[in-house]
């Protein structure tokens, strides 16, 4: 069984990311939560923690659709960070899941899964409960 100590959310939406971190703290999650509203941020957090090993987060929330660096282009470069993107899972959140997107994840090894957005409750608890246990989502 695998603690998670730290989540990371990168969405642009400001109120959205607040929701899901507020979920969060509704169902019990006591970790720590850091919260990017830009992809390239979160890409510096990534390159500094991945030599503080404490500092990683366990499990990445990031939308697609975001401005400057959508979720993709995040992907991209996250998958070039081969010391740390295989320990990490990522989940994608978009406003309307289609199959493009789906097919498109699978390319990526560290997607476990895409998910609509808003979380619900019942979501995140399921979600944070799979990885805990440490199984797959869905086949990458």
């Amino acid at each position: 069984m695998q603690k998670i100590n730290v989540i990371m959310m990168v969405d642009d939406d400001i109120m959205t990311a607040f929701i899901n971190k507020r979920i969060l703290k509704i169902i019990g999650y006591t970790g720590r939560t850091v919260v990017f509203h830009n992809a390239h941020d979160a890409l510096l957090y990534l390159q500094n923690a991945s030599s503080k090993k404490e500092d990683l987060p366990d499990l990445i929330f990031t939308d697609i659709n975001m401005p400057k660096m959508n979720g993709w282009q995040f992907l991209d470069e996250f998958s070039k960070m081969h010391t740390i993107n295989k320990q990490i899972s990522v989940m994608m959140l978009t406003n309307s899941v289609n199959q493009e997107d789906t097919i498109r994840s699978s390319q990526y090894g560290m997607v476990d899964h895409i998910l609509n957005k808003p979380l619900t409750e019942f979501e995140l608890k399921k979600l944070l409960k799979m990885h805990a246990s440490d199984e797959k989502l869905i086949a990458s």
